[in-house]
């Protein structure tokens, strides 16, 4: 009798098998292209020349697109033509080296066309004091959490926009010699941090403005997990803390908030699914991409 039933569920559940396989129908939609657009990518800073790259905007299907050698690009300083750039090994290079609070402006002549866009380097922020403390608590699955205490003095009433990145160093030793990584799991309940909203997306620096501090002096909480802690070969092993921070344009500031969120979602999981489509900010005038300035400050911190 029991042979029987397994017999009768094996024939049921071979017909209903057949019977959504039948119901199935391919269907082909013939979804147009979008057309594809110039790409203008510049991060500039104050230590090197402006370089630039050049590609167009292609289908995800498609093969990445640079453009090369023969493409017209100029810089003006203001409305002052400045420099025609010259392609090499992959860019278009320029040879001067851009200034603070100097306001650029970039144009590619491209099928009777002018892509263009406008940017500058801002003022960097007096650092005050700032240190770091080793393993101040463990997280869930045992790793060691440190925290990073940063003052940022801002004494102008216009706005600042700022990207922190922290890499550790370790310390020589009989053992190992100097080595540097990326310090993990960025994570802070600083109201500064929070009112951004991208820890969620597990960034790997911190871009947030001076809103809630704007002319003030602010001490800036962030807790880290340096990546030498993962490891069991390096535990017990001393470590310094790189400190960068980025005085960044408010362009810089709008385009990297989008990239965070727009590379996270680029990773999926079985659970989670493939995250949401996130257009991505450009300050490119007739295409994509970003021309955007930066300052940066660095200091190497010792353990307290």
């Amino acid at each position: 009798m029991k042979k029987l039933r397994v017999f009768r569920f094996n024939v049921l559940f071979v017909i209903i098998l057949i019977i959504f396989n039948s119901c199935s129908k391919e269907i082909i939609i013939d979804i147009p292209a979008p057309e594809p657009k110039p790409v203008l990518n510049c991060l500039f800073t104050n230590d090197s020349v402006f370089k630039v790259h050049l590609s167009k905007s292609t289908s995800v299907f498609d093969e990445p697109f640079a453009f090369k050698d023969g493409e017209n690009i100029k810089l003006f300083i203001k409305d002052d033509l400045a420099d025609s750039l010259v392609w090499n090994n992959g860019f278009y290079w320029s040879v001067i080296t851009p200034k603070p609070n100097i306001s650029y402006r970039i144009e590619w002549e491209k099928d009777g066309k002018t892509i263009t866009s406008t940017d500058y380097i801002p003022d960097k922020v007096n650092i005050g004091t700032s240190f770091f403390r080793d393993s101040v608590s463990v997280d869930e699955e045992g790793n060691y959490i440190s925290q990073l205490k940063i003052e940022i003095r801002d004494t102008s009433i216009k706005k600042n926009f700022f990207e922190l990145k922290l890499i550790t160093m370790l310390k020589p030793s009989d053992e190992f010699g100097p080595d540097l990584a990326r310090a993990w799991y960025l994570d802070s309940s600083d109201p500064v941090i929070d009112a951004e909203g991208l820890l969620d997306y597990y960034p790997r620096s911190l871009v947030f403005s001076d809103k809630l501090f704007n002319n003030k002096s602010y001490v800036l909480t962030v807790n880290f997990q340096s990546a030498f802690h993962i490891s069991e070969m390096y535990l017990g092993q001393e470590y310094d803390l790189i400190v960068k921070l980025y005085f960044i344009s408010e362009n810089y500031y709008k385009y990297k908030k989008a990239l965070i969120v727009h590379t996270y979602n680029q990773n999926s999981d079985i659970w989670d699914g493939m995250g949401n489509p996130v257009p991505m900010f450009t300050n490119i005038e007739g295409g994509y991409g970003i021309f955007a300035g930066y300052a940066v400050e660095i200091d190497t911190l010792t353990k307290q």
